[in-house]
């Protein structure tokens, strides 16, 4: 079995940011050329518009923050009517450009619609060119798409998003989606083909929604972390909470959920920031240095972002396909 992750404390609260901010979402980071780490996240304000903004990490001193971001490095104003925007992953070129993925929502009421977008920094992340949908919401008969991860292998770049399934109404109240992992293959990062069939797939419906997939591969296979939750029930309102679930594959294709592993070996008690949820996970791993997970915790993110850390390397073992 793998090692379970060591919870590492809270890095960031919505108060820390500038502005008046609600929650935090979709953390994710990049190494810098100084050694820090530049972590993003999608902070959400009052009116509900949410925005990236960034600060940097000291990954060698405990992810002692250096420096938090006066304003955002992204914005929904990019899209013509979007409220939200969020990006989940940058790839570097070797000529030092970065390739982010990102998802934008628009409100269509009685629901909303997410596409996932593509944008390049020149200066380390400081700042984004426009936009360019990748894979937009009618892809998916109109259900929202969202951002997950990208990787490079060789020519083929793999993308594993969330692709939402449907939307089951609830009479007076908001309707209760369903969601789950899918996989797209592309040459040049912009035009993408998805496969047929489902990633990572919900096993019933007791398994309403699987989102934020981050994904990582070695000589044994493909390792995946994402969030799940159950449906909504107004008997037991704790089925909706997130938490975290670990997945793996021998081809990045088709993944079986790992249903044995530990997700953390100093768990949550009462009363911490994270105890009634986690979710939203990024996975960095770089050299030899420990393993990085990035999650937030309670109310969604209203409880602020933080880490985990596990040893190099432990992640090799891996469940084969049923």
């Amino acid at each position: 079995m793998p090692e379970p992750w060591t919870r590492r404390g809270r890095l960031l609260m919505p108060e820390d940011l500038p502005g008046n901010h609600r929650l935090l979402q979709m953390p994710f980071c990049w190494e810098l050329a100084n050694g820090l780490l530049r972590i993003a996240v999608s902070a959400r304000d009052a009116q509900n518009r949410a925005h990236v903004f960034s600060f940097d990490a000291d990954p060698e001193d405990d992810m002692r923050i250096h420096r938090v971001d006066p304003a955002p490095i992204y914005s929904p104003d990019r899209f013509p009517g979007a409220t939200s925007v969020g990006l989940s992953c940058v790839l570097r070129d070797t000529d030092g450009q970065m390739r982010a993925f990102g998802g934008a929502l628009w409100l269509t009421p009685p629901n909303y619609q997410i596409s996932i977008f593509t944008c390049t920094s020149d200066d380390d992340g400081q700042s984004f060119s426009d936009p360019v949908i990748v894979l937009p919401a009618s892809r998916n008969r109109g259900l929202p798409v969202l951002s997950g991860c990208v990787r490079r292998e060789g020519p083929l770049w793999r993308m594993w998003y969330t692709a939402f399934e449907e939307w089951r109404p609830r009479p007076g109240q908001d309707p209760d989606a369903r969601y789950c992992i899918r996989h797209a293959t592309s040459q040049d990062g912009l035009q993408w083909a998805q496969d047929v069939g489902f990633a990572l797939a919900r096993r019933s419906d007791a398994e309403a929604g699987i989102i934020s997939p981050t994904v990582i591969s070695d000589k044994h296979g493909y390792e995946m972390w994402c969030s799940l939750r159950g449906p909504y029930s107004d008997a037991n309102p704790q089925l909706r909470r997130y938490r975290l679930i670990r997945a793996t594959s021998e081809n990045g294709e088709r993944f079986a959920m790992d249903t044995q592993a530990r997700v953390f070996g100093n768990p949550p008690v009462p009363g911490d920031w994270d105890h009634d949820m986690q979710c939203y996970p990024h996975l960095l791993r770089a050299g030899n240095r420990p393993d990085i997970l990035l999650y937030v915790g309670n109310g969604y993110g209203a409880a602020g972002v933080g880490w985990a850390s596990r040893p190099a390397g432990s992640s090799d073992t891996y469940q084969p396909l049923p």
